[in-house]
């Protein structure tokens, strides 16, 4: 079975995400992201990937230097697959979890 969750920025996905993963902690792996703000001026500068064990990774970022643009934001995929990969490769080898995607594209999320 899978369930998508979609909606515009701001909705609350990643917030559904993450009380469902703290509700289900043993039957659950995953990651999901999170925005990055700067302290001061509290303006999105990008985003960060965060796995249920509280591993996290900044791999979006207005100022990173990197050949893959989304938006206004540069991706650094090694950021992201340091945390990404290793959560779908555990994935792989306990079946009986459910899976927690959150990024899957432009609005959704993924269980």
């Amino acid at each position: 079975m899978k369930i998508f969750l979609t909606g515009k920025p701001g909705v609350g996905k990643t917030t559904i995400v993450k009380k469902f993963v703290g509700s289900f902690k043993d039957t659950t792996i995953g990651f999901w992201t999170e925005e990055v703000r700067e302290k001061t001026t509290h303006q999105r500068m990008g985003f960060k990937i965060v796995d249920k064990f509280g591993n996290e990774s900044v791999f979006a970022s207005k100022n990173f230097n990197s050949n893959y643009i989304v938006g206004s934001y540069k991706v650094d995929l090694y950021k992201f697959e340091s945390i990404a990969l290793k959560v779908l490769y555990e994935a792989l080898n306990k079946p009986n979890k459910i899976v927690v995607i959150d990024e899957i594209g432009e609005n959704g999320v993924v269980f």
